[in-house]
């Protein structure tokens, strides 16, 4: 088993067939199903299963899944040090955040970053709460923001500020002028959407409540973690 082999297997299990896994990694079809041939016989037991319309993990597939993410994010991390020793402040850096977080100043803070670093490219997308940790996990981005802490031991996470949040009623709704009530967000529940408008009415009304705050974290990964 070498990381070649790995970053082939994780390629099929993401595409789901031979052929678009084959174009991701820029190799012929013949080529990724001899690899992937080559891993099985290795490891003594076949990694996918066939289904309709394409391949999915078998019980052994299952079973390397989570050690092959962690060895190719490892990887990644590795080649990322060596890059950073060998020319400073160049390279690109990739970031997952919420959307509803990119309405922070978040904008403003990759402006100056920029500024202060035109050698770094900045990368974002966009993801739920939970698929920022996921592609933190997985090396695939350096960087996430989002909702809450994530309690998975793998990642680390830091709470950098509160979001406000307030109650929108209309002026005949019994919480128009008394104060929005507090709706926090469930803490256990990282990948929950935010409240919306219409569901925050349903939290019991506290008379003189303020409106609540949410809070955001970072999410960093080293060698398959999160923050």
């Amino acid at each position: 088993m070498d990381i070649d082999a790995l970053h082939t297997f994780l390629a099929i299990h993401r595409r789901g067939t031979i052929t678009a896994a084959a174009g991701e990694l820029f190799r012929s079809q013949p080529a990724v199903s001899r690899r992937l041939a080559l891993l099985e016989a290795g490891l003594g037991a076949p990694l996918f299963e066939r289904v309709a319309g394409g391949l999915v993990l078998s019980e052994a597939g299952h079973a390397l899944l989570p050690f092959a993410e962690k060895m190719v994010a490892t990887l990644t991390d590795a080649e990322a040090a060596v890059r950073a020793v060998r020319s400073e402040d160049t390279g690109p850096v990739r970031i997952a955040l919420v959307g509803t977080l990119a309405s922070t100043d978040l904008t403003s803070v990759l402006r100056r970053f920029a500024r202060r670093h035109p050698g770094v490219e900045l990368i974002l997308r966009t993801a739920t709460s939970r698929e920022v940790s996921e592609l933190v996990r997985r090396a695939e981005v350096q960087l996430g923001l989002r909702y809450h802490r994530d309690p998975n031991p793998e990642l680390h996470s830091e709470t950098l500020f509160a979001e406000r949040l307030v109650v929108a009623a209309a002026p005949g709704h019994p919480f128009a002028g008394t104060g929005a009530p507090a709706c926090p967000r469930s803490p256990t529940s990282a990948g929950s959407p935010s409240p919306s408008r219409r569901d925050a009415p349903r939290c019991p009304p506290r008379t003189g409540a303020g409106p609540s705050r949410t809070p955001a974290s970072r999410a960093t990964g080293s060698c398959g973690s999160t923050a």
